[in-house]
């Protein structure tokens, strides 16, 4: 079979399409995980065959028809807060679009930088390409659901060696399995032999990444004294909370949900994001939450909306035992057209999501509750998407990251869902304890290695009480948390070496 055809009809089209879909049906909530082994197949196979352009189109068809299809909730989204039909679909193709566009590159990276003689090494250079291009992209604030490790978000034993390798690790061999099956497939018959070795190397792989995880999850950790943890999840419609004649209705939602009585005094109370129905300024005590830390002696996380002079801030106050304000936090990552809007002229269009106006980036280097339990970092609704965010935080020496969020916007779609579970990784790949209070849902605290230990489902209100261990079974952190992206900046460093040798190969190298 020659090394490119050009294909003719609509095979190509269907088959990047194919891809996109089965890719997407892995994520939650379908969560269809064992087809993340099979889903790349059919882009990896058809481009093999077709030039460079074409494999660039063909990446980005693919691309495009992942994220539209798992990102469907950004339409769904835009609806609820009022948007017009015309404007939400737009909005939602435009993302698609522009976020398939990574797709398109490494698909034809990849067909550029395996032509003769580094064809045999096509598989490898399919998952090299796509974790330099994840790892640049990982520096951004691009909302990368195309992280290959999430679509096995379902299998504890083989998540446990992101650890180690970062976010990227799992996904490296993910798209390594598929690109090598899909060359077995279109390979020559004289290459049938090579092309079976590197299924046997991406299979003997997964091998060893399962029983690395098997063995990581084979650890208990020791009973001791525990540390009591409460989650409030008071789902409050997102879409009448800034009504006037909510507030109060909220305050007494909350209150109701701290009075008790409790299975054993909480020594940690965690509020969802922006869990206040009112702005806040530079307070020294919360008349809602401050009573509640003098009553019991608990460290408090609330999160709230606060106006400091022309500044507005997605932020979460610490409270000590004392009901004094201990620390302040401040988003990092605001959600644009949700918490900014990049154009003044857009505002008209967007209804409910611009509700509190423009708000301000919070400080780079933020702030740690510090506890019994050892110190306490945050992060604020989607900025549980960016593993450096949560990498910094741990970096510091945070134990557990504490992650409000208010899901509301979403309602039932599938967004809640992805959102959530995006934080298994967070947790596996720093060893730490996610401790997350969503507004409507999904709330819910994941220890070290991932595994959820009690949660509260969507659209329920309630309150969550957990007995966590105050002895820390990795003081350390992770291997990733002490070194950071090394796996992804090697094979950035790889990726270098091989543009050089095809660069130097033309002949369009000076001096060589």
């Amino acid at each position: 079979m020659p090394w490119r055809l050009k294909e003719k009809g609509s095979v190509p089209f269907f088959y990047a399409v194919l891809s996109g879909v089965l890719t997407a049906l892995c994520l939650p909530r379908p969560g269809l995980c064992f087809l993340g082994w099979i889903s790349l197949i059919p882009l990896c196979f058809v481009c093999g065959r077709v030039s460079i352009r074409e494999s660039f189109k063909l990446g980005w068809i693919a691309g495009f028809s992942f994220h539209a299809f798992s990102l469907f909730w950004i339409y769904q989204t835009c609806r609820f807060a009022g948007i017009n039909i015309f404007l939400a679909v737009f909005a939602w193709a435009l993302l698609a679009a522009f976020l398939g566009v990574n797709w398109g590159f490494v698909s034809a990276g990849t067909s550029w930088l395996a032509l003769k003689p580094l064809e045999v090494f096509t598989p490898l250079i399919w998952a090299i390409l796509w974790s330099a291009s994840e790892w640049l992209w990982l520096k951004t604030p691009r909302l990368c659901m195309d992280i290959l490790s999430y679509t096995q978000y379902r299998f504890l034993s083989l998540i446990q060696i992101d650890s180690i390798l970062g976010p990227l690790g799992l996904g490296f061999f993910v798209l390594f399995f598929n690109a090598s099956v899909a060359y077995f497939l279109y390979c020559e018959k004289t290459k049938k032999r090579l092309a079976l070795g590197w299924i046997f190397i991406a299979l003997l792989s997964i091998a060893g990444i399962f029983g690395y995880g098997v063995l990581s999850l084979s650890k208990t950790q020791a009973r001791t004294p525990s540390f009591e943890l409460a989650i409030l999840q008071p789902n409050v419609d997102q879409y009448q909370k800034w009504t006037s004649n909510s507030a109060s209705e909220i305050t007494a939602n909350l209150e109701n949900l701290l009075a008790g009585p409790w299975k054993k005094n909480p020594s940690l109370i965690l509020w969802p994001e922006a869990a206040l129905p009112r702005l806040l300024g530079k307070e020294k005590t919360i008349s809602e939450a401050s009573p509640a830390s003098l009553r019991w002696k608990s460290y408090q996380i609330v999160g709230a909306v606060v106006q400091n002079s022309t500044h507005l801030y997605n932020a979460a106050y610490y409270l000590s035992p004392t009901g004094q304000t201990q620390g302040f936090y401040a988003k990092r990552e605001l959600v644009p057209f949700g918490e900014y809007v990049p154009w003044d002229f857009l505002r008209k269009f967007i209804g409910y999501l611009d509700q509190l106006g423009n708000m301000t980036q919070g400080p780079v280097s933020p702030h740690l509750l510090r506890t019994d339990f050892g110190d306490i970092g945050c992060t604020i609704c989607y900025e549980a998407v960016f593993p450096f965010l949560s990498r910094g935080v741990a970096q510091k020496g945070a134990r557990a990251i504490a992650n409000i969020t208010n899901d509301g916007w979403y309602k039932e779609t599938w967004g809640p869902y992805q959102h959530f579970y995006i934080n298994r990784f967070r947790a596996v790949e720093n060893r730490v304890y996610v401790l997350r209070a969503a507004n409507t849902g999904i709330s819910a605290v994941i220890d070290p290695w991932g595994r959820i230990i009690r949660r509260l489902p969507l659209n329920l209100r309630g309150r969550l009480e957990v007995s966590l261990p105050v002895a820390d079974p990795f003081p350390r952190r992770s291997f990733y948390t002490r070194h950071g992206d090394w796996f992804g900046f090697l094979c950035l460093i790889l990726v270098a070496l091989g543009l050089f040798f095809r660069l130097k190969k033309r002949g369009t190298v000076p001096f060589f």
